[in-house]
């Protein structure tokens, strides 16, 4: 599997999200849009679903819409690579990260707020992560 950086223009958005194959995501994307998109960087990784979550929760000032963020590619790579860069922490110290054991169910309402509660229990461990790094 493959996270990946796909944008819209040089300007942005860019959205950032996995596949297993980026240039069939890249075409379906493509498919029935007049934009013209350009993938502009993937990673193999292991993780996919947990790097995509460490880079929205990175990018979640930036959010559009879904997983698509007002970033120039040259930023949203930025931000793709210093989730590469915190996983294996992450990893190691709160083990795998998924919508179950981040958030109690019974408190969310719908799928967008355990994404919304997600990435941003993403950033408050990453900003303990960098103060423990000073």
């Amino acid at each position: 599997m493959f996270v990946y950086v796909i944008s819209e223009s040089p300007a942005g958005p860019c959205k950032i999200g996995f596949a297993s194959n980026t240039y069939k995501r890249l075409a379906s994307l493509q498919s029935g849009n007049h934009r013209r998109f350009k993938l502009e960087f993937s990673q193999a990784t292991d993780h996919p679903r947990v790097l995509e979550r460490v880079a929205h929760a990175l990018a979640i000032r930036s959010l559009i819409a879904r997983e698509w963020f007002d970033l120039t590619p040259v930023r949203a790579i930025e931000i793709v690579k210093q989730a590469l860069e915190d996983l294996p922490r992450l990893m190691e110290e709160d083990g795998p990260l998924t919508d179950v054991s981040i958030v109690d169910q019974s408190r969310i309402d719908n799928m967008e707020d355990i994404k919304l509660e997600n990435k941003r229990k993403m950033l408050n461990r990453l900003a303990i992560m960098r103060d423990n790094r000073d």
